[in-house]
């Protein structure tokens, strides 16, 4: 009796050491433009070894906010919060009682989305969690311009309807290949419908500027392989009177020099 007591502990032991409960990788897209799918799968991948009482748990923007729950033996999980209409309670990623339940198959895809989402597994014993982002966007609704108003020595670079919030980056591109940032002024606001409108303006200096020059404006969305570029090149027409008069200038003075000599 005593030696079949001593053998199940150990087994039991050894049961116990070998447990495991491990997130391997959590699998959601990075980004998604707004209109070009239906759905999104987000797959918390996990391994659970001699564990009980597990449970699989979805946040959203950390902790506070749960969007699921689901115990593996259930027929299925449930939403909440901003998933709560939104998740395929039937979708299923696996025939394992333990993993079956574990993915959001979302519906009804809008903005609100945007955020990071945190899968957390925990057991009797142990837990684990992983967080990814995903960016939901909409690309512009108007073209990237960059437009010149040449007597006022004036340039910007504009474009609406876009989400989320660009990043803009305009230079100037000098005739030697240097490049000098114009970042110094751009303007953003929220229209009704929660998109963004970019305008970012320089005013320049027609003497300063070397030959012909070329205004580059760059739009990206951090996080998405999202990107506008804009190029206008500016001749610099004042630069080039500036010259023809240094020019007209200089012969006159040696037609005069010559006059005078010949005398």
């Amino acid at each position: 009796m005593d030696l079949l007591y001593f053998f199940t502990l150990a087994i039991s032991f050894i049961s116990y050491g070998s447990a495991t409960l491990k997130i391997k990788k959590v699998n959601l897209p990075e980004s998604v433009e707004l209109g070009s799918t239906n759905e999104i799968i987000m797959d918390c991948d996990f391994e659970a070894n001699n564990e009980t009482d597990l449970e699989v748990k979805w946040f959203y923007n950390g902790e506070i906010e749960q969007i699921y729950q689901w115990i593996p033996g259930n027929h299925q999980g449930f939403g909440m919060n901003r998933l709560k209409n939104r998740l395929d309670l039937k979708y299923s990623v696996s025939n394992d009682t333990n993993t079956k339940y574990r993915a959001l198959r979302i519906t009804n895809i809008t903005q609100d989305l945007s955020g990071n989402y945190t899968c957390k597994v925990s057991s009797f014993d142990s837990e684990d969690s992983r967080t990814k982002q995903l960016i939901i966007y909409s690309p512009a609704k108007t073209p990237l311009e960059v437009i010149l108003f040449e007597k006022e020595a004036f340039v910007i670079c504009t474009t609406s309807g876009i989400y989320p919030e660009p990043q803009v980056d305009f230079y100037i591109q000098k005739q030697n290949g240097t490049q000098e940032d114009i970042n110094e002024d751009i303007d953003t606001d929220i229209d009704g419908e929660g998109y963004y409108n970019v305008t970012a303006k320089h005013r320049f200096d027609n003497y300063t500027l070397n030959g012909p020059t070329k205004f580059v404006c760059n739009v990206s969305i951090a996080g998405t392989d999202y990107y506008l570029s804009r190029t206008l090149e500016y001749l610099n027409q004042n630069t080039a009177v500036v010259h023809t008069s240094s020019a007209f200038f200089s012969l006159s003075l040696a037609v005069l020099l010559l006059v005078i000599f010949s005398k």
